[in-house]
């Protein structure tokens, strides 16, 4: 009975990651999706308010960004920049360009995997590329990825 019972639990068990897998990707796709619609109602429309309730429901970052500005922003700097940036690079620029003095550690942690997200979105879409990676900053700060727009 017992070792049914494990095996039982066990296929349970398997399932349920499988089922955690799928949404994980589901959830990255629809991450995607809410980024594209979100840059797409600001580039028709700079000024638009969002409400209230999505405020709630809004990643860390977007309390210091408007929802889709960190593309915009990351795209504006790499045109700008007359050689490849890191991801680090980027977000100093991106908040000394919108005059935000410091970054709590999980605030820049965020920063970094959205923007990095969304680059390497870019790339696989063949406007930005990865260069390189930069060394550890020591002091526990972890290598940053290398980015340049790609030239047309």
């Amino acid at each position: 009975m017992t070792e049914e019972t494990i095996a039982i639990l066990v296929a349970q068990r398997r399932e349920l990651l499988r089922d955690l897998a799928t949404l994980q990707i589901e959830a990255r796709r629809c991450e995607t999706a809410i980024d594209h619609v979100e840059a797409t109602i600001l580039l028709l429309s700079p000024e638009f308010e969002w409400s209230a309730a999505d405020e709630a429901v809004r990643a860390l970052d977007e309390v210091l960004f408007q929802p889709g500005e960190i593309p915009l922003l990351a795209a504006d700097i790499l045109r700008e920049s007359d050689t490849a940036l890191s991801t680090s690079d980027i977000i100093n620029r991106i908040l000394a360009r919108k005059g935000i003095a410091k970054l709590t550690v999980a605030e820049r942690r965020n920063v970094a995997r959205r923007l990095h997200s969304v680059l390497s979105a870019r790339a696989n879409d063949g406007v930005v590329r990865k260069v390189g990676r930069t060394q550890g900053g020591g002091m526990g700060r972890p290598a940053c990825t290398v980015w340049a727009l790609v030239d047309v």
